[in-house]
């Protein structure tokens, strides 16, 4: 936390690192900006309270873990507040958290953003809450709160199983093309409940297969 002060800037390929929670904070109305490449790491949890804006420079990427530890705790979310933005202009932003929680926006210009669980085997689901409920959740709600034309991959080889369930097109409208990963060994990605669309097309790749209970459209073909 900066205090009174009306902006926090991070160095070039500076790691600021918490051993509880990392609050991200001016105490007013101010910003928060990297000058270059930017790590944020805590064991319990990082929240991004105010603006946050990334380098201006071409590859200089966002790096967050909020859940640096790994340790099965709950408390390793990512949250960002209502009202304020992590804009990245156009640098890759990569997310490793226990759960996310977005009531503020993500901008990656042109840039893509990769979100996935901080352990392995981390049950995800996109959209509503499966039962059981699922390890990380994105709802369709924070997934409309990310803007760019550079995609989103959600999941990776060491993710658990996830659930699909209920996205509306006005979900993915702001955002390119989703990407779901589930490439450990026994894992699948189902569709499940209520039928989902997406905006600007859709990959999915599981190990263990893809299962569609419900309809799922593309409305705009990836390009």
């Amino acid at each position: 936390d900066n205090g009174g002060s009306s902006k926090l800037t991070i160095a070039d390929e500076k790691v600021i690192s918490s051993a509880t929670i990392l609050t991200l904070a001016t105490g007013g109305t101010g910003v928060i900006e990297a000058s270059g490449a930017a790590t944020l790491e805590a064991k319990t949890g990082i929240h991004i309270d105010d603006d946050f804006t990334g380098s201006s420079t071409a590859s200089r990427p966002i790096v967050i873990n909020a859940d640096s530890d790994s340790n099965a705790s709950t408390d390793g979310t990512l949250s960002i507040k209502t009202g304020k933005t992590l804009t990245s202009n156009s640098n890759t932003v990569l997310i490793t958290a226990y759960d996310v929680d977005f009531d503020g926006g993500i901008d990656s210009g042109t840039a893509a953003i990769t979100i996935h669980g901080s352990m392995d085997d981390q049950t995800i689901a996109l959209g509503a809450a499966p039962s059981p409920a699922a390890k990380m959740q994105l709802d369709g709600t924070e997934l409309q709160l990310i803007t760019n034309s550079g995609g989103l991959t959600l999941g990776s080889s060491t993710s658990g199983s996830m659930t699909v369930n209920g996205m509306a097109d006005a979900n993915s409208v702001a955002v390119g093309p989703v990407t779901l990963l589930a490439t450990k060994a026994t894992k699948t990605v189902t569709f499940a409940t209520a039928a989902s669309l997406f905006n600007k097309g859709i990959t999915v790749q599981a190990s263990e297969g893809v299962t569609l209970q419900v309809d799922v459209t593309t409305v705009n073909s990836a390009s």
